[in-house]
């Protein structure tokens, strides 16, 4: 078994890497739980595992492969050659074990694959194997922090040599064929023109630089602010290829701008509109707090209506305040609590300098939100160490008795901010929120129940992972509950009335009243210079595919059975497909994914069929089509051919001319 730390291969059965000493930990291979020596099934998605006889080649299975739109990053240090020239390899060593460490576990951090380390260059992997929808964004704030997490050791360099070291990192997204090298070990080779790009982009890179490329740029374009490099000849390319150095992390008022105008015009919602405005109203009118809950499941249309409701409030003289609960990667000071905190105190998300944040504290408590014993309180929610005067008192408390203060502190301030202004708090993806953030929410909503008269509370949550059932609170009296649902055909005709009308009926058509896959249709109809859609974004196979790789393997295999038979299929049929004797679309169903409709089950969108039958890997997916032609062979001779076909069978020209006499003789019968 292969070290995640030092990348040393140990004997099978090994603990502890006999390298490094670090512990050796299994992951399964499908959903990266942990597993413990002699499993045979994850216990987390019943992925059947490979035994040791299978991995040393004793009877093993094909060799799993994932074919998909995902992103890379390579990062290598600036610096390597002069470094092994200057010092002696024994102190060479630790520094580069230490980055591939820290690699590691933040890459990790942010749900990243470290796939390979080469030299003093490390490749890493993202929506491979598991697809997250913001794959891009993750490698990015995985690459920044990685770059901040060398800042010690370049440091030491420099003052002990003279030399500066820094990294230097390019990421790049597109379409990958991932196949797995060892069961155990989840490493991939991969292949792709965005790899052999990204290895490319590296060139370009300078020291300290983060860069992307142009497919990866237009998915972060809300998130970051990039800037493009002159445009450079690069080997094995037939055009110059332009690198976009990654500035900043944006603010959440510059990315809610961003978004506001990557964003067609808001359409459609009137009832959901005039709830929001009944709500607004009504805090305007001191006639009490109030909360807003919105469900709803991914890109269905729950940030733009909260983007819609921030409009509104802000005609009505509201001060709007925003966090997000992320669900990877938070650090100290980054969690959603301790940006809503921020945002109350007027601090610029961009500033990360300790005494600008201090001083705003300070101005907080002379302006009468903060006491100055909640001085400590605030400064651990920003992420400061604790002031001299107040550290002694602050390190005496226990976990329970901090965690009360900063809760207490961050309701205070809300509450005293209330008292002279109206306030609007957003809180978005709440499902995401763990034990200590609920109960940050249910107090806040509490206090819109009870005592904050000009606060309206606004989160948003996916309907299939909801924190009420985790147990937030929100009293029923004074929260307003919207369930979104896909747009009516009117509201979709109007989000697309700049197309022509064929191609606008095929986009409405597929995107099945989902704003997110309509608007994204929409934008690539408009880029295809022919004007057709045929291929699915790449922004919604991310977000269907990341549904997908939540499903236990059983479900997955099912899914993509489905794919083969197209929008509609029949039970019977998907079993046989998939070698499945048992299978039940029941999880399926629950998660929205299929529809049952009589004895028949269909997609509950075009685009999630399209989506997973595209990420199948061609080979899998010929073997797929043989078996519906088998299945179709006594029941539909015309299935039996188009299946053939597209399992690229000689005999598919020889089956079209028999589902052709076939269907003769029934015109002959007809007549």
């Amino acid at each position: 078994m292969r070290c995640a730390n030092c990348r040393r291969e140990n004997q099978s059965g090994a603990a502890f890497c006999a390298s490094c000493g670090k512990r050796l930990q299994l992951a399964c291979p499908s959903c990266s739980a942990p597993l413990a020596a002699g499993d045979r099934f994850c216990s987390a998605c019943g992925h059947a595992l490979a035994s040791a006889s299978e991995r040393d080649g004793v009877g093993a299975a094909a060799v799993d492969a994932l074919r998909r739109r995902a992103t890379v990053m390579f990062c290598d240090l600036s610096g390597y050659t002069a470094l092994n020239e200057a010092f002696d390899p024994e102190e060479v060593e630790p520094i580069m074990s230490r980055i591939k460490a820290d690699a590691t576990s933040i890459v990790e951090a942010f749900g990243g694959l470290v796939n390979q380390f080469v030299g003093d260059e490390v490749m890493a992997l993202f929506g491979i194997p598991v697809a997250h929808g913001d794959d891009a964004v993750r490698a990015v704030l995985a690459a920044q922090r990685l770059h901040r997490a060398l800042d010690p050791l370049a440091a030491d360099v420099l003052a002990r040599s003279g030399m500066h070291i820094a990294l230097h990192t390019a990421i790049n997204t597109g379409l990958l064929l991932g196949r797995r090298r060892d069961d155990r070990e989840g490493r991939y080779t991969i292949t792709g023109d965005a790899v052999n790009t990204c290895a490319r982009l590296l060139k370009l890179a300078g020291p300290d630089d983060i860069v992307v490329g142009a497919s990866t740029r237009r998915l972060l374009a809300a998130r970051f602010e990039t800037v493009a490099l002159a445009p450079a000849r690069v080997k094995g390319k037939a055009h110059p290829l332009t690198p976009y150095r990654v500035i900043r992390e944006r603010s959440s008022d510059e990315r809610a701008r961003a978004e506001q105008s990557q964003r067609r015009r808001f359409v459609g919602r009137a009832a959901e509109l005039r709830r929001l405005r009944e709500l607004v109203e009504a805090v305007a009118q001191r006639e009490g707090g109030r909360a807003l809950y919105v469900r709803g499941e991914p890109g269905i249309g729950k940030s733009a209506l909260v983007s819609e409701l921030r409009h509104i409030a802000r005609e009505q003289g509201f001060t709007c305040c925003a966090a997000q609960v992320l669900d990877f990667g938070v650090g100290r000071g980054r969690d959603a609590m301790s940006a809503l905190c921020a945002s109350l105190l007027d601090i610029d998300a961009s500033q990360a300098d300790e005494q600008y944040r201090r001083t705003a504290i300070d101005e907080a408590v002379d302006a009468g939100w903060l006491t100055p014993a909640q001085r400590a309180f605030a400064d651990d929610l920003l992420a400061l160490p604790p002031r001299d005067e107040l550290s002694a008192i602050y390190e005496a408390m226990d976990d329970a008795a901090r965690r009360l203060g900063k809760q207490q502190t961050l309701a205070d301030l809300v509450c005293r901010r209330a008292e002279t202004e109206r306030l609007l708090l957003v809180v978005e993806d709440a499902h995401w929120a763990d034990a200590q953030t609920v109960g940050y929410l249910s107090q806040l909503s509490r206090l819109a129940a009870e005592g904050a008269a000009q606060l309206l509370l606004a989160l948003t949550s996916r309907s299939d992972d909801e924190p009420l059932a985790r147990g937030l609170e929100l009293p029923a009296e004074t929260t307003t509950t919207i369930d979104l649902g896909p747009l009516l055909a009117d509201e979709a005709r109007a989000l697309c009335h700049e197309l022509q009308a064929d191609d606008a009926a095929r986009c409405i058509d597929r995107a099945g009243g989902h704003p997110l896959f309509l608007e994204q249709l929409v934008l690539s109809a408009e880029l295809d210079a022919d004007g057709d859609a045929q291929s699915v974004p790449g922004s919604i196979e991310a977000i269907v595919l990341a549904r997908f790789d939540k499903l236990p393997k059983q479900d997955r295999d099912g899914l993509q059975a489905a794919a083969v038979l197209g929008q509609r299929f029949a039970l019977d049929a998907l079993r046989w497909v998939s070698g499945d004797d048992a299978f039940s679309c029941d999880t399926l169903v629950s998660r929205d994914l299929v529809v049952a409709e009589a004895a028949d089950y269909r997609f509950s969108h075009a685009l999630l069929q399209e989506a997973i039958y595209g990420a199948l890997v061609l080979a899998r997916r010929r073997a797929m089509h043989q078996r519906a032609a088998e299945w179709f062979a006594s029941r539909d001779l015309a299935l039996t051919a188009e299946h053939l076909e597209r399992a690229e069978d000689e005999g598919a020209p020889h089956a079209f001319l028999q589902a052709a006499r076939e269907r003769l003789r029934q015109l002959s019968y007809d007549d």
